[in-house]
C-alpha cells in the first residue's frame, strides 16, 4: 500500500498516476483484508469469513488488474516511463484474459496454478515498477 504513494510520486500525469496508484492502494488494502478472513476449505464462501475472504479477494484482483493499465495512460506522457507503456497493457490483458477464464470455471483442471499466475502477474509488475523507481531516484 506504501508503494502505491511512491508510483503517483514517480510518474509525472498527475490523474492517471492518482487513479493507479488508488487502485494499488486499494488491492493492497483488500488483500490484507483476505488474510483477515480465512478462505473456506476448498475456496467455498459458505461461511462469513469465507464470503468476506471472497468479496475482499476480488477487489483485490480487480484493482491490481485494472492498475496497471490506468497506469499506463500517465507512462505515456512521462518520457522517463515511455518503455514500460507496453509491459503495463500487456500485464492489464493477460491478467484480465485469466482472471475471466479462471471466474468462468474453464481452467477448474488448473484452478491451483491459475490462481498463483493471476496473482503473480500483477505482484511482479509491482516489483518491475518499484525497480523502475528505485532507479530513477
Amino acid at each position: 500500500m506504501a508503494f502505491s504513494l511512491g508510483l503517483h510520486l514517480g510518474i509525472r500525469d498527475g490523474k492517471a498516476s492518482r487513479i493507479g496508484s488508488a487502485l494499488v492502494a486499494l488491492s493492497g488494502a483488500a488483500f490484507v483484508m483476505e488474510g483477515i478472513f480465512p478462505c473456506d476449505s476448498g475456496y467455498s464462501e459458505l461461511s462469513r469469513s469465507g464470503v468476506a475472504h471472497g468479496v475482499f479477494a476480488r477487489i483485490s484482483e480487480s484493482a491490481i488488474i485494472i492498475a496497471p493499465l490506468a497506469m499506463s495512460f500517465g507512462l505515456k506522457r512521462d518520457e522517463r516511463w515511455h518503455a514500460y507503456v507496453f509491459y503495463c497493457l500487456a500485464t492489464a490483458v493477460a491478467a484480465t484474459v485469466l482472471y475471466v477464464l479462471y471466474q468462468l470455471g474453464l481452467l477448474a483442471s488448473w484452478k491451483g496454478i491459475a490462481q498463483r499466475i493471476l496473482i503473480a502477474m500483477p505482484l511482479i509488475w509491482i516489483e518491475v515498477m518499484a525497480i523502475r523507481l528505485l532507479r530513477l531516484s
